[in-house]
């Protein structure tokens, strides 16, 4: 297995401090490539996702419910697809043709959006196109991590990834954000820009990325065996527990709105809202990637779900300008670092490796709809109480699911903790 080292320090994932010498990890070349083709495709993607508020809430004129429900079904709209794309990587024992298929799907909407007209019916056509290519790459280019790591540094394997994923959903809504600034109604502009990143991403995989080679020959899985996998106890857990935590907590679009209304800043600043958390994401992935593999990647799920409680807390009794959203934000990063590659890493220290598609599809559907669902709720809470009950709503759930349902999934971390 190739591997790189990176300089954790050059990244900005790390201080270096003068005295002591510079941290470098090791890492595989497969994950090195999906990270930078995350980064151009995220780039791609996350340009037309920052203004996806503004288009909706301010040009279309949407109600807090409507946009509730296009918020959960950009989310959630590739959940089906997650779980379809695992089991065919799996049974096929080749992840990356899948992967791509999904990447092309992307680069195909960014297409649509340039050319086709420019309505609500095409515009939300294309957005689903979208998303269900993201959900049919996310389980074979995650299982190609997986298989890529050793079983001991999975968390920061996946926070090398999403380090260089973040990288892209930093640059993605500033470039959005520089052509709203400067052009108006730019929209045409964002969308070739999000196009020629989409291919070059796509160019990268298509070229440069291997699939990781099976550790031994063996019988090709069943679909029973696939299946049966994805409903296991210790899966099932897991499954249940990500899916709850989902389900509560706010979407990014609804939490940067209720915090844009309380700076009183105007909307075309809201994607920088996305820049600042994907710069606290950024700026944690890997050395939070590195303590979940040392003390436990349940541990630091659970303790990132409790960061976004406390920011929930601190929008609902604090009255905040710009320094404390800002604080916020870079504290709604440390969530995202804290749970997302890491809840791939626990299913990679869970399920056997030649069902690593189908099991991580399988928590991606459930997540998926569990926030779609979520969404819906909060947006109709929202509609009928205002802001401060659907977060406050939020805060209680999340509070409860990690209090009563976290613990259940304590005892993985003796499975999953490197040494």
């Amino acid at each position: 297995m190739v591997v790189y080292q990176l300089d954790v320090a050059s990244l900005g994932h790390v201080a270096r401090a003068a005295s002591k010498p510079t941290i470098r990890i090791r890492v595989a070349r497969t994950i090195v490539l999906l990270g930078c083709v995350s980064c151009l495709t995220d780039i791609s993607s996350e340009m037309v996702a920052s203004v996806l508020p503004i288009y909706l809430l301010l040009t279309l004129q949407f109600s807090p419910l409507q946009f509730g429900i296009v918020d959960g079904l950009y989310q959630s709209v590739s959940a089906i697809a997650r779980l379809a794309s695992g089991l065919v990587a799996d049974r096929w024992s080749r992840h990356k043709p899948v992967a791509v298929a999904g990447y092309a799907m992307s680069a195909l909407c960014k297409l649509g959006m340039l050319v086709l007209p420019g309505n609500p019916a095409t515009f939300g056509a294309m957005v689903a196109i979208d998303r269900t290519g993201k959900g049919v790459r996310t389980a074979p280019r995650d299982a190609m991590i997986s298989l890529s790591a050793r079983p001991s540094e999975l968390a920061t394997g996946f926070g090398v990834h999403r380090a260089f994923d973040t990288a892209g959903v930093v640059v993605g809504p500033l470039l959005a954000f520089l052509v709203l600034r400067s052009i108006t109604d730019g929209f045409s502009v964002i969308f070739a820009l999000s196009l020629a990143f989409a291919l070059l991403g796509l160019a990268v995989l298509g070229l440069l990325v291997s699939d990781p080679p099976r550790e031994a020959a063996g019988a090709t899985p069943s679909l029973r065996t696939m299946l049966s996998a994805c409903v296991d106890a210790r899966l099932r857990v897991v499954l249940t527990t990500g899916a709850l935590l989902n389900a509560t907590v706010m979407g990014d679009a609804f939490l940067y709105v209720m915090l844009q209304r309380q700076s009183q800043t105007v909307i075309e600043n809201l994607p920088l809202f996305y820049v600042i958390t994907s710069i606290g994401f950024l700026a944690l992935a890997v050395p939070v990637g590195r303590l979940a593999d040392r003390y436990g990647r349940v541990r630091v799920y659970l303790a990132g779900h409790a960061a976004v409680a406390v920011v929930y807390a601190v929008v609902l009794t604090t009255p905040l300008h710009m320094a404390g959203i800002t604080a916020c934000l870079l504290l709604y990063g440390a969530y995202y670092a804290a749970t997302d590659g890491v809840l791939a890493a626990i299913v990679g220290g869970v399920v056997p490796r030649d069902v690593l598609g189908s099991s991580l599809g399988a928590v991606g559907t459930a997540t998926s709809l569990a926030r779609l669902c979520g969404s819906i709720a909060l947006g109709a809470l929202w509609t009928w109480k205002g802001p401060q009950a659907a977060l406050g709503a939020a805060l209680a759930a999340t509070m409860l699911v990690v209090g009563v349902l976290g613990k259940n999934l304590l005892h993985l971390d003796t499975h999953s903790a490197g040494a």
